[in-house]
Formats: structure tokens, sequence, C-alpha cells
């Protein structure tokens, strides 16, 4: 059973807490890698992708340039996907990955785990 009537009223939930964080610029500097755990249609995996900051030398809008991996059980279309962002169609439960991740963003998804600390320690 799903919170969420579509995959927009999904993304505008969790806008409340991603706007939060990107509060946090001096914080968001020391991320390379996130995942997208149970990303669905990828609609918060892209607003990772194009996260943006206002310079303090230049005061000029450079992006953060995130590598960012979006990762669902559904194969999606996606159009328009940047450079830093990648989708793998993968059970996140199961998802090994080789590449560090510096944090990992589940939005209506990690709740349906089998096993959270398994999948965690993946």
């Amino acid at each position: 059973m799903t919170l969420f009537p579509n995959d927009q009223a999904s993304h505008e939930h969790s806008l409340q807490t991603l706007k939060l964080i990107g509060q946090y610029e001096s914080y968001l500097h020391n991320v390379k890698t996130i995942y997208d755990m149970g990303c669905g249609s990828g609609e918060d995996a892209k607003w990772w992708a194009n996260l943006h900051y206002v310079s303090a030398q230049t005061g000029k809008l450079l992006p953060f340039n995130f590598n960012v991996v979006g990762i669902d059980l559904q194969k999606q279309t996606h159009r328009g996907i940047p450079n830093n962002l990648q989708f793998i169609q993968y059970d996140f439960e199961e998802y090994d990955s080789s590449m560090r991740s510096d944090m990992i963003w589940s939005h209506d998804s990690f709740r349906y785990a089998i096993n959270p600390l398994k999948t965690l320690r993946n």
C-alpha cells in the first residue's frame, strides 16, 4: 500500500525534506555519490542530480555535480537525464555496489525492505 496517489505527489512530499537538506551546503560539498534506493519515476534522483549552490567567491549558481544512481525494480522511461545521473533496474535490497556511497536517499520505499539491515550492509 502506497501513501501517495502518484509519483508527483510522492516527489512533492520528498521536497519538504530535500529542500531542508539542500540548505546544508557545507555538508553537501563533501558528498560525491548518492544512491536513490527505490527511485520509482526518478523525480528525487533528478532533483539531486540538478542541485545547485551559489558560489561564495563569484556569486554564480554552480552545480554540485553529484554522481547520482537511481535504483528501482521497475524499468522506467527517462528523458532529459543529466550526465551525472544513471538509472539501474535492480532490487535495491540485493544491490551490491563496489562504488562508495556518501548518501542514501530512500523516500517511500525503504519501509518495504524485507531485511533492512541486510539492505544497508549491501
